[in-house]
């Protein structure tokens, strides 16, 4: 559940392209 938190941290932050990579960046962490 943080990965979810924290991803909709970075989408306010951040643009979809970059948002996309920070996904599969957590998912290969979790």
């Amino acid at each position: 559940m943080r990965l979810l938190l924290a991803i909709g941290t970075f989408r306010q932050t951040l643009p979809f392209q970059n948002e996309k990579v920070i996904i599969i960046g957590f998912m290969e962490i979790d």
